[in-house]
């Protein structure tokens, strides 16, 4: 190698070296533990050992922290606050919808009544998997926003509806728990059977009376189910640097030979 190019290399690496914040030091070379060049090595070598240790996993490839709250909750479900339509306020609406009006439209259409409860579920997660995956969903009703008086509820029917590529089939009732305290239930279901009919998006139906209404309301709820699975993760995992790039490998037990996505 020529001098010429010896000293372009030499540039070149104390250039990274700045990039990556190194502070510079006298001259000469520093050694950490096991022989190789410490992170505040000034030379060539130094700045080469700390690239390639910044290097080792992508810059936004980084361990999880606390922060991460997303990524380390995977099947948190966040749900919205809705209104409770009165039965005839509800198929009006459904009306407007089938002739083809747009939802803004169909909300400034129907008349609301004066006060609407309005209902929230908690869910565990959305995406049920195999038929050990239980759901559990927490039916809060609330007053309207107009209104700070308590309300009592009674749950009068809770059912599952099947997906509607296979004709929406009631897939039997849905056991349930109500608090006295609050106006709140909270129903559990997992696919009895790893059958098609409890396969894809399924929905859950609760009717309800609230004291001091007339109207009885349902409440819906849509949730997805795979009750068919093609394996499992065993939970052991590995990873490795292969040709400068990070490989992981998932221990995987299989079960069935399917399509899956």
């Amino acid at each position: 190698m020529t001098a010429l190019r010896k000293s372009q290399l030499q540039t070149t690496l104390i250039g990274m070296m700045l990039c990556l914040g190194l502070a510079t030091s006298a001259s000469g070379q520093i050694t950490g533990s096991a022989g190789q060049p410490a992170l505040n090595d000034a030379s060539p070598n130094g700045a080469i050992a700390a690239y390639q240790d910044f290097t080792k996993y992508p810059p936004d490839s980084r361990p999880l922290h606390a922060s991460n709250w997303d990524l380390l909750h995977p099947w948190a479900a966040d749900t919205s606050s809705l209104p409770m339509l009165p039965p005839q306020v509800a198929r009006e609406a459904e009306a407007l919808r089938a002739s083809g009006l747009p939802e803004e439209e169909v909300l400034r259409s129907i008349a609301m009544p004066p006060v609407v409860p309005r209902y929230r579920f908690e869910m565990n997660k959305t995406i049920l998997a195999g038929t050990h995956d239980e759901l559990r969903a927490r039916l809060i009703v609330g007053p309207d926003p107009n209104s700070a008086a308590a309300l009592h509820i009674h749950v009068t029917k809770a059912e599952l509806i099947g997906d509607s590529d296979f004709g929406s089939p009631r897939l039997g009732s849905v056991p349930f728990s109500c608090e006295t305290a609050t106006a709140a239930c909270t129903f559990h279901w997992r696919a009895p059977a790893p059958e098609k009919k409890y396969w894809g998006a399924l929905e859950l139906a609760v009717s309800l009376k609230v004291d001091g209404m007339a109207d009885e309301f349902t409440v819906r709820q849509p949730f997805y189910s795979s009750p068919m699975v093609a394996g499992r993760f065993t939970g052991e995992f590995r990873d490795l640097i292969e040709n400068g790039s990070l490989v992981i490998e998932a221990g995987i037990e299989t079960q069935k030979r399917m399509a899956c996505f």
